[in-house]
């Protein structure tokens, strides 16, 4: 069964996540996704050496992340520092479609491949321009990690942390001044990945219709403003900013995580306050909140967050959640989740059956390391109609050079 994207062209040249991970959506999604590399190869295929000085035994091990965001291209070598590296990557983007790139547009200048220059060259080819800060303003030109664009300067970072009133928040003062917490590798990249996606998606239905291509432009701090609408949105209505609040004060302590007595951590789902509060209390064994003054209402329990969220956390802690809280949540309809870690999601039933993962063929460099299957993660969207299973392996470094440049006439460089 062959995939949405069938007979779709991608010229990726890319390092890192974002852009690697917006090309092997493309690629699930059957695009042919031609990555070139530099003769070193992409610095993320070496990612763990490179961060932490870890040695590794295979190429799997080196960088599990690379095989996740690389599968289903083909990998081609050119040294873009030689004018014959510049005209075979000339020549592959004339057969191309899309061409993807999250290098910065002043890097790519000198070799007629930023978006100005390449739209302009190549009319019918969708460009797409996935960067730190964009291709306009004063910083379009800093390098940047999503944690630092995404995270960090979109505003997302000071929204996952209760700020001390001093900046601003919403939050109690007794409340000390915490540190933003890590942003877990690749998330801010990732997010900004599906953006990409999205927009090349537009641009190419876009051409069936008009015949031209254009700029897609997207980056880590717009999509970092985007996720983060919430805060945006209430701060420019109510002119100042919210901000999060501490675990010991959330205004609706029925949307809060929460311990219980055999040390799992839970997450209750009661955005409906109101509709929600009466299952809990019969739930956990405390009708007597259904009519407390305190707790009554929703405006009442936010008054009073701070208590309730300790009377919650007191009773939680005398009970297990296997088997007394999952067998009462749901006889009372209690919406709630685990907090799981990604190693207890991989042996989550549901987790397996909703098709959070997937086996990537090996290459024949895993072959030789005793590899009969690559395990890693499914992206997200699948199809009534197509296949969006990995259709080829994680390439080893410019393992398909001589069988591309060979279709575009280029013998050897």
């Amino acid at each position: 069964m062959s995939g949405p994207m069938t007979g779709v062209r991608v010229v990726e040249l890319t390092t890192t996540i974002a852009g690697p991970a917006a090309g092997a959506t493309l690629a699930d999604w059957g695009a042919d996704v031609i990555k070139v590399e530099p003769p070193k190869g992409d610095n993320f295929r070496y990612i763990l050496g490179i961060s932490t000085g870890r040695g590794a035994d295979d190429d799997f091990k080196a960088s599990p992340p690379f095989y996740a965001i690389n599968r289903g291209k083909r990998s081609v070598v050119l040294d873009l520092k030689t004018s014959e590296g510049v005209n075979a990557i000339h020549k592959l983007l004339a057969t191309a479609d899309v061409f993807l790139s999250n290098y910065r547009q002043k890097a790519l200048e000198p070799f007629g491949l930023d978006a100005d220059a390449a739209a302009n060259r190549y009319p019918r080819l969708v460009v797409c321009t996935l960067t730190g800060y964009g291709r306009v303003g004063p910083d379009k030109d800093v390098a940047g990690y999503d944690v630092g664009a995404f995270y960090a300067r979109s505003g997302a970072a000071a929204s996952f942390t209760a700020l001390n009133p001093k900046h601003g928040a919403r939050t109690h003062p007794a409340d000390p001044t915490p540190l933003p917490p890590q942003l877990p590798a690749g998330f801010g990249d990732v997010t900004t990945s599906m953006a990409a996606v999205a927009g090349i998606s537009a641009a190419l239905h876009d051409r069936h219709r008009t015949g031209n291509g254009q700029i897609v432009d997207t980056s880590l701090l717009r999509t970092g403003s985007w996720v983060n609408f919430w805060d945006f949105t209430t701060s420019q209505a109510f002119e100042r900013y919210s901000g999060a609040r501490s675990t010991a004060a959330r205004l609706n302590p029925l949307l809060n995580v929460y311990r219980t007595g055999d040390d799992r951590l839970i997450w209750l789902l009661g955005m409906e306050s109101q509709r929600h509060f009466p299952g809990l209390c019969k739930a956990i064994d405390r009708p007597e909140w259904i009519d407390d003054a305190r707790y009554t209402t929703t405006a009442a329990r936010a008054k009073n967050c701070r208590l309730l969220i300790q009377d919650i956390n007191a009773r939680l802690a005398e009970l297990d959640l296997e088997p007394t809280l999952r067998s009462r949540f749901t006889k009372y309809d209690v919406w709630w989740q685990p907090v799981q870690t990604a190693l207890e999601a991989l042996s989550d039933e549901h987790c397996v059956a909703a098709g959070m993962f997937a086996a990537l063929p090996p290459n024949v460099k895993d072959l030789e390391a005793g590899y009969s299957s690559i395990p890693s993660v499914a992206s997200p969207v699948d199809f009534s109609r197509s296949s969006t299973k990995p259709k080829r392996p994680s390439p080893t470094l410019g393992e398909h050079t001589a069988d591309v440049l060979r279709s575009i006439g280029v013998s050897k460089l």
